[in-house]
């Protein structure tokens, strides 16, 4: 047991409270004088002494947060589970995100499973109708290796829970089956399972990593139950629709209110149900219950009742109101919709059925502590002591007679602490954690590592607490994965018909599907591109790895080639000479860098050890990485010029600052350079905030200071008097002196124009860079430019980000007012974006209509560039509530207070465009919410379908994330390699591209032997008389089966080899023969491009190898594989020639 719950029985009127509940002669109590930390611990001591499960109930997220994160560390026996609220929605949201959702669905297995648990959520969860709990208990099944079940059954089960069916795995609640495997993401678990069946036997069950695919690891069992809380079975549909048909044939109904029901009775019939749950909740359930039903045997626990009253009386006056207003348009009947409960409501179940507990910080509230048995404990809070330990010192003396207990989240924390109080005599006993003691002792200082929200001291419990408490901590847990630097882009897996693609020798055609020819009795299949004046050519699978998707980073159609001109062959001569200059360029750049000696920064002082201590996040694994590697860059003597590249908000400008702090404590100037003055505003904030208690100056230029003060600043920055200075390109102008510049820091290099960057490269010579951006650079371009370039990344989000909840529906008033309410109401503010400026005015008259009292303000492209930092930063400082702008905003400016974004026409936007606009909001611990719209009764276009149909998938991390992922790398890579290159890369595509570009840089670095090597270019014909395809009896997903055919194409070795025979294993059961035959035609491609044959030709009678005209005739007893004798003979051939 935890020795802070021990503390807790010295206490007479402690024990006379858990008396009272375990003795049930009160069912309402009240304990007040609590702090915030103080109530968590004494929540976790009742649960513990009342062998009870609790609940405890919040008014807001910020205290949900603080209290998961105190209960964790008080617990190491009992699950700390989050419960979200779920929204009442009347209007059809066509996709919404699926994280809110799944954690509700967890807690409500967690809370019906009857195992030990604390559960936190809001108000409002309880206010909400649900369906009965009886519709989940008993749902439970678990699937062992062994067991005996059909397939058909369990997907039957599966669809029945509420698993979503889907091609591929990919997020939690989806399922899919191929052939004798069945893929399966529950709620309960950080990765999927795969479970693969022998006839009607469970034959294994492996856990598999959704990204790859690739199995892990083996299980015994797994258990899975119900993943939708809103799950509709057919007959219950079909009884929904039977009731509202009949209810549209009453005469008396409005006639417009007939159509919006007669509209939704066609939605529900196909399948959208789920979506209209609160507009028809009475018809579908009869008898509602709620939150408090489902808590058998809990303690609910109420923080600061009159606060949740208050909050769940607003909820429920929006609610009423919003209904009226939608009853009076026709859009809703009211007897058919979900309403919430009142706060009365909830008191009255409370009173009636379950033990209530309110904690409160002070003294009571008459009218909500009203006939309640009051317990009053005097717990106050503790200092926390950042920077000054002479006070921590004075507090522990002064404690003498208490236990203390001191908690820290970082390891260096919790060592200056330890050593400060060890040299100023105070013994202090070391614990690994709270569990490992098994008494707290007055007279003692222990400490320990966790994570508090703060500290507490008692003179009653004779207790003090003290605790550096860390900011934000995420309701969710993260399963760290291993990352490496960018992704290797897939273009085919979201390739389709009509797609543009570029075939090394024949150039860009557009593709047209997979056509499977039959000569005899052999099959085979061919990708089908479409050139220029109809042509047609078919490509052997064996062959694709001459094929790529056509990828360029904007939407510009490129031009199609003729088969058979010389056209091509011309574009690619071009491409490759110039390509071959960059080479050259770049490996100057690297002999010149090798030979240069830069100045070698100081390793790490004290201070820097005490300023990197004073973050009070702790940083990402990707961050220490890259940290470390930007150290060790700084203190070597080589000039450093590294690019960091990472999402924003994932944590560049923290590792700017103490790469900046590093070179300060060597007695170096630093400029950081970015592109806008409100960006060289924001981070003057940042870097003044954190820099002004360790004696660090700081200054910025920009149009914001006057004449005088910019001869102040750039005096004082050639007098030494100015360690960092922070501005546009106007620090890169002719005035601008240093005393002695050490480090040069670049905010998204690529926005300079070409004078600026002319700038930079004189000043890269002789100083080290940190170059940053926030478009991911593709692995294919990192890794050509290895050697040349340092290159960090930062692919893990901060544990204090929660993920953007998105909606994908048409637009409605009514929605995108209540949304802009809802932020206003939490102090928030709204971006709102439509990409057309000619419709701005328009917005802004609708919002005012819809909003009357908020502050608006408009941003777009055409608006002078000082005009829009004006109202930017007006955005930043919240004087304004609202703004309406146009892609402007998809990089740049930080806002964590900016939590609502709405799109409109959402379908006209490219994906990467509305990842980024997305990354805007939820800057913050806060749950921040996406509307992405599209215009009601458009007709769209096929193009616009696709892309839609795309964005309602990025609402889960799963294929059109994907795409948005890819189309930022050819940005990225666009951006890394500058304007010219750029416009040849537009004519063959980014993927051939960089492979000449790799080839050229190897032939740089290796010499002309380097030309030597396998050049994929080389064409083989083989003809041999054996079938080779992937059936669809195999793999039906036509996107699965080419990525397949590419993996196949890309084998250049026997591991590849072994490793698609792994995947095909794995993800789809035994090999057919014919997929078989289809890798061993790959090999001898291989061998036969090593060797210089051009074509081979194979019969039951005769193998021919071009161009050496070598003929091997075969015997009639002959009966083996006649691609095993191929490889034979070409084998003989290879040990020949060498």
């Amino acid at each position: 047991m935890n020795p802070l719950v021990k503390v807790l029985a010295n206490s007479s009127n402690y024990m006379s409270l858990i008396k009272n509940i375990n003795g049930e002669k009160q069912n309402k109590l009240s304990i007040t004088g609590l702090t915030d930390s103080s109530k968590a611990w004494m929540v976790y001591a009742i649960t513990q002494n009342t062998n009870k499960n609790s609940i405890v109930v919040c008014n807001n997220m910020f205290q949900v947060n603080k209290f998961i994160q105190d209960l964790k560390f008080y617990s190491n026996d009992t699950e700390i589970v989050y419960l979200p609220a779920r929204s009442i929605q009347y209007y059809d949201i066509e996709a919404e995100s699926k994280d809110i959702a799944n954690q509700r669905m967890y807690a409500i297995e967690r809370i019906l499973s009857g195992k030990k648990n604390i559960v936190v959520t809001t108000i409002d969860a309880l206010l909400v109708k649900m369906f009965p709990n009886t519709r989940y208990k008993g749902e439970e099944f678990s699937v062992k290796v062994g067991d005996s079940i059909q397939i058909n059954t369990l997907v039957e089960k599966l669809a029945k829970f509420g698993f979503e069916r889907t091609e591929n795995v990919e997020g939690k609640g989806q399922f899919a089956v191929r052939g004798g495997i069945i893929d399966v993401f529950c709620l309960n678990n950080d990765l999927p399972y795969r479970i693969e069946f022998f006839g009607d036997e469970v034959d294994s069950i492996r856990t598999f990593d959704q990204i790859t695919q690739r199995s892990i690891d083996t299980v015994k069992k797994i258990d899975m139950s119900q993943v939708s809380e809103n799950y509709v079975t057919k007959e219950k549909i079909d009884a929904v629709v039977s009731q509202l048909q009949e209810f549209v044939k009453d005469e008396k109904l409005n006639t417009e209110l007939k159509e919006n029901i007669k509209e939704d009775i066609e939605k529900i019939k196909e399948g959208a149900l789920e979506n209209l749950i609160d507009k028809y909740f009475n018809i579908l359930v009869k008898r509602p219950e709620n939150l408090l039903d489902y808590l058998k045997d809990y303690n609910v626990f109420m923080d600061e009742p009159s606060k949740c009253k208050e909050k769940a009386e607003n909820i429920a006056y929006e609610n009423i109101e919003t209904i009226k207003v939608l009853a009076q348009r026709e859009y809703i009947y009211m007897p058919f919709v979900n309403t919430y409960l009142s706060f009365e409501e909830i008191e009255t179940k409370l009173q009636n059925e379950l033990l209530s507990i309110y904690l409160e910080r002070i003294s009571i509230d008459k009218i909500v502590q009203r006939n309640r048995t009051v317990y009053n404990f005097s717990i106050k809070e503790a200092n926390f002591y950042k920077s000054s330990l002479e006070v921590l010192n004075l507090d522990i003396e002064r404690a003498k007679d208490k236990a203390v207990l001191l908690v820290f989240p970082t390891d260096t924390r919790y060592m200056q602490v330890k050593n400060y109080l060890q040299d100023n005599k105070i013994h202090v006993e070391e614990v690994s954690n709270i569990f490992a003691l098994d008494d707290l002792e007055t007279e003692k200082v222990y400490i320990t590592k966790g994570i508090m929200s703060g500290g507490f001291y008692s003179d009653e419990f004779e207790i003090l607490v003290i605790a550096e408490p860390v900011s934000g901590v995420s309701t969710t847990t993260k399963r760290i994965r291993k990352t490496q630097n960018g992704q290797k882009i897939n273009t085919y897996a979201d390739l389709q018909e009509g797609d543009y693609v570029v075939h090394e020798n024949h150039g860009i055609g557009i593709y047209r599907g997979v056509e499977t020819i039959k000569v005899q009795d052999v099959q085979k299949d061919y990708i089908k591109i479409e050139y220029a004046d109809k042509g047609m050519l078919y490509v052997p699978i064996a062959q694709l790895d001459c094929v790529g998707k056509y990828v360029c980073d904007d939407n510009a159609k490129p031009k199609i080639n003729t088969l058979g001109s010389k056209e091509w062959t011309k574009t690619k001569t071009k491409v490759k000479a110039h390509v071959k200059e960059i080479a050259k360029e770049l490996m100057l750049l690297y002999a010149k860098r090798e030979k240069l000696r830069g100045f070698a920064f100081e390793k790490d002082t004290p201070w820097q050890k005490e300023f990197e201590d004073s973050f009070e996040y702790e940083l990402t694994r990707d961050q220490k990485t890259s940290l470390e590697e930007i150290k060790e860059d700084m203190e070597s003597d080589k000039p450093m010029d590294r690019l960091l590249c990472g999402d924003v908000g994932y944590g560049k400008t923290e590792l700017a600052l103490r790469a900046a702090f590093k070179a300060v404590m060597s007695n170096k100037q630093v400029a950081y350079l970015v592109p806008t003055t409100v960006l060289a505003l924001q981070q003057y904030r940042t870097f003044e905030s954190r820099m002004k208690d360790f004696g660090v100056r700081v200054e910025f230029l920009s149009r914001f200071k006057t004449k005088k003060e910019q001869t102040k600043i750039l005096k004082d920055l050639v007098d030494g008097k100015i360690d960092i200075i922070i501005g546009t390109h106007r620090i890169l102008s002719k005035d601008v002196f240093f005393k002695d510049l050490g480090l040069l820091i670049i905010d998204e290099e690529h926005r300079f124009g070409v004078k600026d960057k002319e700038a930079i490269k004189v000043l890269k010579e002789t100083v080290d860079v940190l170059s940053m951006t926030a478009t991911p650079i593709p692995r294919t371009l990192h890794m050509s430019m290895i050697g040349i370039r340092g290159m960090s990344t930062l692919s893990e989000p901060p544990m204090e980000r929660l993920p953007v909840h998105t909606y994908v529906l048409e637009y409605n008033d009514e929605v995108i007012k209540e949304a802009i309410e809802k932020e206003l109401s939490r102090d928030g503010q709204v971006i709102y974006l439509n990409n057309r400026v000619n419709k701005l005015d328009e917005i802004v008259g609708r919002i005012r209509r819809l909003v009357p009292e908020a502050r608006i303000g408009v941003a777009h492209g055409q608006m002078p560039p000082d005009m829009v930092e004006d109202v930017m930063l007006q955005f930043i400082n919240h004087e304004i509530d609202i703004i309406v702008c146009t892609t402007i905003l998809e990089s740049g400016i930080d806002v964590p207070n900016a939590n609502t974004l709405v799109v409109e026409d959402s379908d006209t936007l490219g994906l990467a465009q509305l990842y980024q606009i997305r990354g805007r909001v939820g800057r913050s611990n806060r749950l921040a919410y996406a509307y992405l719209t599209y215009e009601a009764d458009k007709a769209l276009s096929e193009v616009s379908q696709k892309r839609l149909k795309a964005i309602k998938d990025f609402t889960e991390f799963g294929s059109g994330f994907k795409i948005a992922l890819r189309d930022l790398e050819i940005r990225g890579a666009g951006n890394l390699l500058g304007k010219e290159q750029h416009g040849h890369m537009a004519k063959v595509g980014y993927e051939l591209y960089v492979a000449l570009l790799e080839k050229a840089i190897r032939e740089e670095k290796e010499g002309k032997d380097a030309t030597s090597k396998e050049d994929v270019s080389k064409e083989v014909k083989i003809d041999i008389n054996v079938s080779a395809y992937i059936s669809d009896l195999y793999i039906k997903d036509p996107i699965q089966k080419i990525d397949m055919y590419q993996k196949i194409s890309d084998i250049k070795n026997e591991e590849d080899s072994m490793e698609v025979v792994d995947e095909l294993l794995d993800r789809f059961g035994d090999i057919p023969k014919e997929t078989e035959n289809l890798i061993k035609i790959v090999e001898i491609r291989n061998k036969a491009r090593k060797l210089g044959i051009t074509r081979i030709l194979a019969t039951d009678k005769l193998i021919k190898f071009e161009p050496m005209n070598l003929k091997i005739t075969l015997t009639n007893d002959f009966n083996n594989d006649i691609l095993i004798r191929v490889m034979l003979e070409i084998n003989k051939l290879e040990n020949t020639i060498v």
